[in-house]
């Protein structure tokens, strides 16, 4: 949808609305935001409000020393164009992308500071400055990051219902009949809460991005800074050794018999070295020196038995009466 070729002459409210009608068609397609199509209708949309705007600028329809209550139902609504200008930028393609991504944070956060000072949110806007990095976030402050993303969730949900409702009884209202200038109201403010929380969310996506692109432009330019050093400096590892009784104790837990560390080889080495193998020698040479000892007496009292003549004459007459008295002969009838 190509902008009237008379916008000129196109009246603030007229341009608003214009504009305004566009976005929507842009953010409900069903076509890609890379589409030709699109992105000619993000081009087209971007020029109509950005002439809202300076319209605004030039009659001076805000001031920072008055409240919400005293800007007019009709003038509530141009507040929102800063925000569907930042949402433009983040969805163009055809410019740079850095170009497009800091345009976007200006809308958002001129926005959100808007909103703030008539009352419309008490959130902390995102500050680059003193923003920290989606890796070096504490742990406690990635939880709060997520309890507060679920809180706008919800939020945003409710609103997007009430925003329906108010829209549905505007729209059965008869056409002669003029529309409730407090449910109008009411919907204009619905409609800017519903969009706070939308620049809220960009933004967080907006940091994280800009740091990714700003370092690939330093990159491509050959000015890379050094790595800052981390907030948290992290103590030297100790080396761990760890032996195998160790290991072996780990995987199979106390009661279970110990495994062999080495080999017969390698127990028989460690026994030498130790002089183990060495001292058994000596024992088992100390024992057969005692053995034959012990043979050389014995051998010795046989030959002091047969010098004994006695001794002599006594086995002699043993030998002749078993040779006289054959085993068994006495046992005549098969008795013994």
């Amino acid at each position: 949808m190509a902008v009237h070729s008379d916008i000129a002459s196109l009246s603030l409210s007229q341009r608003f609305e214009q504009g305004f009608e566009l976005h929507e068609k842009i953010e409900t397609s069903d076509e890609p935001s890379s589409s030709d199509r699109v992105q000619s209708q993000i081009s087209s949309c971007i020029e109509c409000l950005m002439k809202a705007t300076e319209m605004v600028n030039t009659l001076g329809l805000f001031s920072s020393n008055e409240e919400l209550e005293e800007i007019t139902t009709l003038n509530l609504r141009y507040l929102l164009l800063p925000a569907l200008m930042g949402d433009l930028s983040i969805r163009q393609t055809t410019t740079d992308r850095l170009t497009a991504v800091k345009s976007a944070k200006i809308y958002f956060t001129d926005y959100l500071e808007r909103c703030q000072d008539y009352g419309l949110h008490k959130n902390n806007i995102p500050n680059s400055a003193a923003a920290a990095p989606s890796s070096s976030r504490s742990l406690h402050q990635q939880a709060n990051a997520r309890e507060e993303k679920i809180k706008r969730y919800k939020e945003q949900k409710q609103l997007e219902s009430k925003l329906k409702e108010l829209k549905n009884i505007m729209k059965n209202t008869s056409s002669s009949v003029t529309v409730d200038d407090e449910n109008q109201r009411e919907c204009n403010i619905v409609l800017l809460k519903l969009w706070v929380n939308k620049a809220l969310e960009q933004l967080s996506t907006i940091e994280d991005e800009l740091q990714i692109l700003e370092h690939m432009a330093k990159m491509k330019a050959g000015k890379v800074p050094e790595e800052p050093p981390s907030q948290q400096q992290r103590k030297p590892m100790k080396p761990i050794l760890i032996t195998r009784e160790m290991l072996q104790s780990k995987v199979f837990g106390a009661g279970y018999p110990s495994l062999p560390t080495m080999s017969q080889e390698e127990y028989l080495e460690k026994e030498i070295r130790e002089g183990k193998v060495v001292m058994e020698y000596n024992q088992n040479a100390q024992g057969q020196s005692a053995s034959r000892a012990d043979g050389e007496t014995k051998s010795d009292s046989d030959g002091d038995d047969e010098d004994n003549p006695e001794k002599l004459q006594k086995a002699r007459d043993w030998d002749d009466w078993k040779d006289d008295n054959r085993r068994g002969w006495g046992n005549r009838e098969n008795m013994g």
